[in-house]
């Protein structure tokens, strides 16, 4: 899916995240140009609106020309890892459908749909895995695949708005962030659980940092990986609508908080990360992040870089790669992205079989 549609310099990708927030010259420029800042405003929203929220959830899907799979199943999974190229390093996997089952958990009496992939030999560890905005649990899979080959066992699950999963617009993992507890708890519950792990991408990523940062009862996450996630969604809301429609931001995206709350219901003001990290993470987390990904712009990842190296955070690990794009470091560089996973969960998970 093309979501940018001009060329963005190298400066904005690394250090643009203050151009994409009020100053006192693009106040001045609101004000005089009112009239059609909410014209442009209302007229972009409505298109962006319908690009955030317009996504196949479930059913069949045409792949190789002819063939049709369902969008939510292991097929796809297949084909997914077939078009990025990961079957050069052993991608997909062999997931024998005997270890694995397909369930609902209920939360609050809302469904959240999961797949759980058992080790054949009994495991106490446990990786979970979040995917990326408009994908679903079977192509989170390639995020775990290597967990699952380390002896890990997998949980999957589609984010909420997503796949199977209650919800009919995507707040972009908000709400998600909600539910992670009602998965462990689940986990719980129903297996002996030594350590437990977070991974995600993109979406699954930015879900996995707020959760860690508000909800995360500290003692049952052992680590967490997160790569290409934002750390503002209004900030990232902006960006790319700016380079989505060629129009500067502040043109555009007035009133877009009070819009998306319509939609959603939740307050995009409340999706700041740099205000929940007044301590750092107290989670050991490993940030990932291409330095050309031109979608979620590595900028989101360098500020909060900046403030945990100056708060001097112990627990806080990065991976910043050069010509990388959005979500690349898995099939681009994928020996450095595997090493350096390796190297953070021999550090901080001292309970590892």
């Amino acid at each position: 899916m093309k979501v940018i549609n001009d060329s963005v310099s190298d400066e904005i990708l690394m250090n643009g995240y203050q151009k994409f927030c009020y100053s006192f010259s693009n106040i001045l420029l609101v004000i005089l140009l009112f009239p059609f800042v909410y014209f442009y405003s209302k007229k972009y929203q409505k298109q962006f609106f319908k690009f955030c929220f317009t996504y196949q959830k479930e059913g069949n899907v045409k792949i190789n020309d002819d063939q049709l799979v369902d969008i939510n199943s292991f097929d796809y999974h297949y084909y997914d890892c077939k078009i990025k190229e990961l079957n050069k390093y052993g991608y997909p996997i062999d997931w024998k459908k005997e270890n694995y089952q397909e369930f609902v958990i209920k939360n609050n009496n809302e469904d959240i749909s999961c797949l759980a992939v058992i080790q054949k030999n009994k495991s106490n560890n446990w990786v979970i895995g979040f995917h990326g905005w408009t994908e679903n649990k079977y192509l989170a899979l390639r995020l775990v695949s290597w967990f699952y080959q380390e002896g890990y066992n997998i949980l999957t699950f589609d984010s909420v708005a997503h796949g199977k999963t209650y919800g009919q617009y995507s707040d972009t993992g908000l709400t998600c962030a909600q539910d992670v507890n009602c998965l462990i708890n689940w986990l719980k519950t129903n297996y002996q659980v030594e350590t437990i792990g977070l991974i995600g991408n993109s979406m699954g990523a930015s879900t996995i940092n707020y959760y860690l940062l508000n909800y995360a009862p500290i003692s049952s996450i052992n680590w967490a990986i997160t790569d290409c996630g934002f750390s503002n969604l209004l900030v990232q809301f902006r960006y790319v609508m700016q380079y989505r429609y060629k129009k500067p931001w502040w043109l555009i995206s007035n009133g877009i908080s009070k819009r998306y709350q319509k939609f959603t219901n939740t307050n995009i003001l409340e999706y700041d990360l740099l205000k929940k990290l007044k301590t750092g993470f107290k989670v050991p987390t490993l940030l990932i992040h291409g330095k050309k990904d031109d979608f979620v712009p590595f900028f989101m990842a360098n500020v909060i870089h900046n403030f945990q190296i100056k708060g001097n955070n112990k627990n806080y690990n990065y991976l910043f790669l050069e010509n990388i794009g959005h979500v690349e470091t898995l099939p681009n560089a994928h020996q450095t992205y595997i090493n350096e996973i390796k190297n953070f969960i021999n550090k901080y998970e001292m309970n590892n079989n």
